[in-house]
């Protein structure tokens, strides 16, 4: 739904980046901004896992190549292979997992200081006008 002349309406193209913190929700964080940064996150850590099997694959290849299968043997390389992959799989997981909590923590500290940021001084008022009433001797 792209924006004609007379539709203000914005773009489903826009809406529907998951992406981008706001939505046709406005500023509401409901289920919106959750489902984005589960999206996000299991992105995040799918990405570090394609990452993690690619380097593992190419490490139990090296390990694998004919001039060091011709010097130590076959059987020697496929183990050699297998714990180095191994190696190379879990060193990559370990930084993209890394990666993945630092993006979280850094997110719930925005958030925090977001929430804490915003007080409602007008409600806070009342809820204190309420309580001295309570507390007040009757005249």
């Amino acid at each position: 739904m792209e924006k004609t002349a007379g539709n203000t309406a914005p773009s489903l193209k826009e809406d529907l980046n998951i992406k981008k913190r706001k939505s046709m929700l406005g500023d509401w964080p409901g289920p919106v901004d959750s489902t984005r940064r589960a999206l996000l996150t299991a992105g995040e850590f799918h990405r570090g896992l394609a990452e993690a099997s690619a380097e593992a694959i190419r490490a139990f290849d090296d390990e694998l190549k004919l001039e060091h299968v011709q010097a130590s043997g076959l059987t020697s390389k496929v183990i050699d292979g297998i714990a180095e992959s191994n190696v190379r799989f879990f060193e990559v997981m370990a930084k993209a997992s890394r990666r993945l909590v630092e993006q979280l923590r850094a997110e719930a500290i925005d958030k925090t200081d977001a929430v804490s940021s915003e007080i409602d001084y007008e409600r806070l008022a009342k809820l204190v006008a309420v309580e001295l009433k309570k507390n007040s001797p009757s005249i």
